[in-house]
Order: C-alpha cells, then sequence, then structure tokens
C-alpha cells in the first residue's frame, strides 16, 4: 500500500458520530476475517513519534486501506505495525494523507472529528464481550471508552486514561489543507492492564487470539474518509461492528 516519510501520530479508533452521511457502499456479507500476527519483542521500545526503534522492522504491517464509503481521487495511505512484550501492546501508525486538521488537545474529547488513528480491541474471540476503542487525534489527545457496541459505551476513568502513552508527529493545533502530501507518526503504549480493569480479561500469552480493527478517519478536512483493515460491510460508516473484526494473533 501506500507510505512515505516523517510525521508521527497514531490514533485507534471509536466514533459515535460515526453513522454519518458520506459516500455508501452497498451492505456486504462478513467473509473470513482478516488476520494479523502480532509479534514479540524484547527489545526497547521509546514512545517519542519516531519510526526508528530496532523493535519496529521486526513488526509485521497492516495497512488501513479498505475505504467502502468514501469515494476520491486521492485515498489517504496509512500502515500500522503492533508488537507486544509482557506488559504492554505497542502501535505506531503511519499516516499520509494531503489534508490535516487537528482542534481537540484534551483527552476523552471528539478526536474522531480530527485526523484520526484508531484501534479496536475485543480481548479474546468472544464477540459478545466488551471491546475497548482507542481512538488517537494527531495531536495524541485519546478517547478510550468500553462497551458491547456504539451505544452504552463507557468513558474511562481518567488515571486509566494517563496509563496510556502516546505521541504523535504534531504537538499544537493543525490546519493544512493544501495539496501536498504530508506524512505523519503516532506511537503509543497500551498496557495488558487496562484490558483486565476495563473488560476482565486476562493478558494475552503466546497463541492467544483477539479480534479487534485499525481505523482511519477524518471529518474536518476539505476531503472526508473512513477506512479499515478489516473491511466492513455495512452501508454507511460504522466502526463499531464487532461481526466484522479481525483477528490479532500473539506470537
Amino acid at each position: 500500500m501506500r507510505n512515505s516519510a516523517r510525521l508521527l501520530f497514531l490514533c485507534v479508533a471509536f466514533c459515535p458520530g460515526l453513522i454519518a452521511a458520506g459516500e455508501l457502499a452497498e451492505p456486504q456479507e462478513a467473509t473470513a476475517p482478516a488476520r494479523y500476527l502480532i509479534r514479540r519483542t524484547a527489545l526497547p521500545i521509546e514512545i517519542d513519534s519516531l519510526p526508528d526503534d530496532a523493535a519496529w522492522a521486526w513488526a509485521e504491517r497492516a495497512e488501513i486501506d479498505q475505504f467502502p464509503w468514501t469515494r476520491h481521487e486521492f485515498y489517504p495511505q496509512t500502515i500500522v505495525r503492533a508488537l507486544y512484550d509482557d506488559a504492554h501492546l505497542y502501535l505506531l501508525f503511519e499516516c499520509r494523507e494531503k489534508y490535516i486538521y487537528a482542534s481537540r488537545t484534551e483527552p476523552q474529547s471528539a478526536v474522531f472529528r480530527d485526523n484520526c488513528v484508531e484501534l479496536f480491541a475485543n480481548p479474546g474471540e468472544d464477540l459478545s464481550r466488551p471491546y475497548l476503542n482507542f481512538e488517537f487525534n494527531c495531536l495524541a489527545a485519546l478517547l478510550l471508552q468500553c462497551g458491547h457496541e456504539i451505544s452504552g459505551r463507557i468513558n474511562a476513568a481518567s488515571g486509566a486514561v494517563a496509563q496510556v502513552r502516546c505521541k504523535a508527529t504534531f504537538e499544537e493545533p493543525v490546519d493544512l489543507q493544501d495539496e501536498s502530501v504530508k506524512t505523519w507518526y503516532l506511537e503509543a503504549a497500551i498496557p495488558f492492564s487496562l484490558f483486565v480493569e476495563m473488560a476482565g480479561a486476562e493478558p494475552p500469552r503466546s497463541g492467544s487470539v483477539w479480534r479487534g480493527n485499525f481505523n482511519k478517519c477524518a471529518t474536518s478536512t476539505r476531503e472526508k474518509h473512513w477506512a479499515t483493515w478489516a473491511r466492513v460491510g455495512t452501508p454507511k460508516p460504522h466502526f463499531h461492528k464487532p461481526e466484522y473484526f479481525g483477528q490479532l494473533v500473539f506470537e
């Protein structure tokens, strides 16, 4: 898929306003789930929004390249990498796009309206259990929630949000709407203890399989877009569909 230079951000995923207007896709039946291997690392990872840690060279690449609800000449190009150790799940998002806007600097705000990357993660294969949504805008502001579906989601306490370490290329509000292609990154370390506290799940072991999706969106730019790694077969943008979650396999 598409990737490029420097500017770092990550954003992993929710949007209550995600069932929104936009280009519509035909409804699709769920097929065999997408599969991503999360490799184990013993190498240190510094959360600094730079993709230069040696550990990232061993990570598998996943492309957020499913755009069932978007029709543009240029599509944002997003690659995500994930690693884990005993205590943390590590994420690195690399985003290459033309239009960038972000104004929300506070945690637990509507970051999905800015340029945003997301992880939705169900700590197991039982799709009836609650899943967590980690949504990061390109300023590294985080929205973290837990629940079974889009309605009734529970906001994480401030102490839980503070446990997630994240850093993005941009640190101040940004509005870049010219035609040049920009690259930014987001890097994050998510403690597995959050899944224990919020979803009653055990940390993963080698061979564990979780279900989830990586998402990318922006609704305040010149061209709105919604994209996923595992394709979602709904007629309108809707990330909160666990039945379409892919497999996250821990090495």
